[in-house]
Parts: structure tokens; C-alpha cells; sequence
């Protein structure tokens, strides 16, 4: 700033350090305004890079908590594969088993079928046995005789 002056002109001088003021007053101003401004980045700053910390941790814990759950899903899948295996053999092992009851009821009706029929064929060869002299001559009557079981029916 170029500031002329008259010998005794005091007024001057006082506008000059009026002026000088203000512009001390001024930039004292603004390089407050720049501390507070810097004071509020500073804080601001340091508030970001707590949230990255903290986000960041959440995202590794969510991270480690989705391949817990990934590991926890193959196990899973393994277990229900093996289950539905268990489960068709189960299945097939039952149906033999019922097939063999099927067939074993069979037999079954058949060895009394073959029995019934013996035990007719045993009946009718008592009553004609009996019906021959010999059978009462030798007294075999008690085998075969009214008496027994084989002669009735």
C-alpha cells in the first residue's frame, strides 16, 4: 500500500493505520476462519477414518460369518444327500422284505394246502383200512380205528 503524506498532515496517517487495522483485523479474521475450518476437516478426518475402521470390521465379520454359513450349507446339503440315500435303501429293503412275505405267505398257503390234503388222503386210507378185516383181526384198531382221530371227518 503507497501511502503519501504532508508534512502535518496527521489525518492521513490515521486513515493509513485505520486501514492497516482493519486489514490486520481482517486477515486475523480469516486466518481464524482457515484454523476453524482446518480444525473442522481435522475432526472430520479423523470421524471418516473411525467409520472406515468400524466399517471395515463389520465387513470382515460379515464376511467370516457368510463363509461360516457357506461351510454350514455344504454340510448341510452332504447330510440331506446322505439322508435321501438312507432313506431309498430303507425303501428298497423294505420292499424286498415285503416281496419275501408276499412269497413266504405263499408257501405258506400252499404247506397247508399239501397238509389238508395228506390229512384227507390219511383219512380216506383209515376208513378203508378199517373197513378190511385185517386192520380189526390184528388189532391195529387203536391206529385207525372209530376211536382215532383218522377215522372221523
Amino acid at each position: 500500500m503507497d501511502v503519501q503524506t504532508l508534512p502535518g498532515d496527521t489525518t492521513s496517517i490515521l486513515h493509513a493505520i485505520r486501514a492497516i487495522r482493519a486489514m490486520r483485523d481482517n486477515l486475523s479474521h480469516l486466518v481464524k476462519q482457515v484454523r476453524d475450518s482446518t480444525d473442522s476437516i481435522t475432526t472430520a478426518s479423523s470421524e471418516i477414518a473411525a467409520g472406515n475402521g468400524d466399517l471395515s470390521a463389520r465387513t470382515e465379520s460379515q464376511a467370516s460369518a457368510l463363509q461360516e454359513t457357506a461351510a454350514l450349507m455344504e454340510q448341510l446339503t452332504s447330510t440331506v444327500q446322505q439322508n435321501a440315500a438312507n432313506a431309498k435303501r430303507a425303501d428298497e429293503l423294505a420292499r424286498a422284505a415285503s416281496d419275501m412275505a408276499v412269497r413266504g405267505g405263499d408257501v405258506v398257503q400252499q404247506v397247508v394246502g399239501t397238509m389238508v390234503s395228506i390229512d384227507q388222503s390219511s383219512r380216506k386210507i383209515c376208513r378203508r383200512r378199517w373197513a378190511s378185516s385185517a386192520w380189526r383181526d390184528f388189532g391195529l384198531g387203536g391206529v385207525c380205528g372209530p376211536h382215532s382221530r383218522w377215522f372221523h371227518g
